[in-house]
């Protein structure tokens, strides 16, 4: 577990979003950190990115807005990791 700054420590993007992770190489976690939201606004780093509960394609560079379900925190993966973590997430 690590900041986003750790990986991308050039991106001045991932400064407007402090409490963003990266979880081992694959996954962008997003923790909701305050009660009733239901979305949060995730920068992504440069890349493609897969959105783990629904499988939608996400550009990297820029801000996305994501759910926030109790049961389905916001999580993306690294579209280069997602075949081989597909089956963790999907029923």
């Amino acid at each position: 577990m690590r900041g986003l700054f750790v990986d991308h420590p050039r991106d001045p993007g991932i400064w407007r979003h402090p409490l963003r992770y990266k979880l081992g190489d694959a996954l962008l976690v997003a923790p909701v950190t305050e009660p009733g939201r239901t979305e949060v606004t995730v920068y992504l780093p440069e890349g493609e990115w897969i959105d783990v509960w629904t499988g939608a394609a996400l550009p990297g560079g820029g801000e996305v807005i994501l759910p926030a379900a109790l049961d389905r925190p916001p999580v993306v993966c690294a579209a280069g990791h997602w075949t081989r973590l597909t089956s963790v997430f999907t029923d």
